[in-house]
């Protein structure tokens, strides 16, 4: 009887027969929480399900642990997809020369925007006279020239004399555009037979197959002694006021036009369109000739970010 009693008693209650029975005060428990707990790391236990076990494993095996690890994807992050450990170690090739090609605030501010080159300073060169200033040095001898400090590993003598070449007129003998004499004429210089030859081999490559109307008249001379112009005309082109005096000067001497006229555009390539051909007349054929650079989308897939900025944004 009390069996059955107590079952009618639970049904009752359950549907709301009866008044509710009073509940003894809460009472605070405290339970031990574990280090894995605090971290957030799940628990394995009786319960666990198979997904939870799997996340389990997951977060165990990215915890760091004592042992040094071994990054993977370095050379990746360079961009040559080659372990870092096989990658070569490139040691810079700084080198000096001296070209001139009218007035320095032209040739310098061209070859300074070329890649690979360094530093460029104006000056004078080819003279007799020691420390030739601005109001003589045309008296001394001497040219108006650009010292050009460049990395050989990055860009080659050659290519800066084409760069200079291409953004000068090299066919006047006797001056650049509005400024006239001998002093502010086309000059490359060398220092040793080999740079002479290349010298000599370009010349007489652009004569025969380059754009101008007339041969060119770069005198070729042996590397003088430099003298540094004054600090004034040193990157002319860059400051607040000079650089708006020297905008209009380039303009008005004609130096622009000039250059898109043989060129095309008034750029500072070192390269030269014939050479795009595999062969030229004479059989020549030239490192590189049937080479097509890619587009700069093509690139910047390439090379990561940095690696595309540093090699094609200088």
């Amino acid at each position: 009887m009390d069996f059955f009693s107590g079952i009618f008693l639970s049904i009752s209650s359950f549907f709301g027969f009866n008044e509710p029975a009073m509940l003894p005060e809460p009472v605070a428990v405290v339970e031990e929480v574990s280090v894995e707990e605090v971290a957030g790391l799940p628990i394995a236990s009786e319960e666990t399900d198979e997904d939870e076990m799997a996340m389990q494993e997951d977060v165990e095996s990215a915890t760091p642990t004592d042992e040094p690890q071994e990054l993977e994807g370095v050379a990746e992050m360079a961009g040559t997809g080659v372990p870092a450990e096989e990658l070569p170690a490139v040691t810079p090739d700084i080198q000096t020369m001296i070209v001139a090609g009218g007035c320095f605030w032209c040739v310098e501010a061209d070859l300074e925007k070329t890649y690979g080159v360094i530093e460029v300073v104006s000056g004078y060169s080819g003279g007799s006279a020691d420390n030739p200033t601005y109001s003589n040095y045309g008296s001394g001898g001497h040219r108006e020239v650009v010292e050009v400090t460049y990395d050989a590993n990055q860009i080659s003598f050659e290519e800066i004399l084409i760069v200079t070449m291409k953004t000068t007129d090299p066919t006047d003998d006797d001056g650049t555009f509005g400024d006239r004499g001998d002093k502010y004429s086309s000059a490359f210089y060398y220092e040793t037979s080999e740079q002479k030859k290349i010298i000599e081999t370009l010349i007489e490559e652009v004569d025969e197959f380059g754009p101008y109307d007339k041969p060119l008249a770069i005198d070729i001379e042996t590397r003088a002694k430099f003298w540094a112009a004054e600090d004034y005309h040193q990157n002319y082109y860059k400051g607040s006021l000079s650089k708006l005096k020297y905008g209009y000067y380039r303009n008005a001497s004609g130096r622009n036009d000039f250059i898109i006229k043989y060129w095309g555009e008034n750029d500072h390539s070192t390269e030269l369109s014939w050479r795009s051909d595999e062969t030229t007349s004479d059989n020549k054929t030239y490192m590189w000739s049937n080479y097509i650079k890619p587009s700069q989308d093509e690139v910047k897939s390439l090379l990561d970010d940095v690696a595309y900025k540093v090699t094609q944004k200088d």
